[in-house]
């Protein structure tokens, strides 16, 4: 489908009749966001822009569970967690802070984007 002029609105009804296939419900106002319901219990969110996506579920098998589908079906690149348990996805880190083993917030910073960015041009940090 690349380089067709309607190759990502192909693209995209292909990719979430899948979703919807395996349990996602578009959300009526935000077409770029799904709600994994299977049983009519909210378990995760899938949220995508151009091409990247982001998955948020309430446990860590729910998340395994629908990378796993979808990458049966799909060619995916999985963002792994590093050392410190953070994410980079598009320049933005993305760390989960648990309390007593539950979630409690998401952190977002783009410090080493913006890093990147300034080596780039010859800006440092002082």
């Amino acid at each position: 489908m690349w380089g067709l002029h309607q190759s990502s609105k192909l693209w995209w009804s292909k990719f979430t009749g899948f979703l919807c296939s395996i349990g996602f419900k578009q959300h009526k106002e935000v077409g770029s966001l799904l709600t994994y319901e299977p049983n009519g219990k909210v378990l995760a969110n899938f949220g995508y822009f151009i091409d990247d996506c982001i998955i948020s579920a309430v446990n860590e098998a729910t998340a395994n569970l629908i990378v796993k589908k979808i990458c049966s079906t799909f060619e995916s690149v999985v963002s792994e967690k590093d050392a410190n348990g953070c994410i980079d996805m598009l320049g933005i880190n993305i760390k989960e802070v648990r309390h007593n083993g539950v979630q409690e917030r998401l952190e977002l910073n783009q410090a080493d984007y913006i890093t990147k960015l300034g080596d780039k041009v010859g800006i440092h940090r002082v």
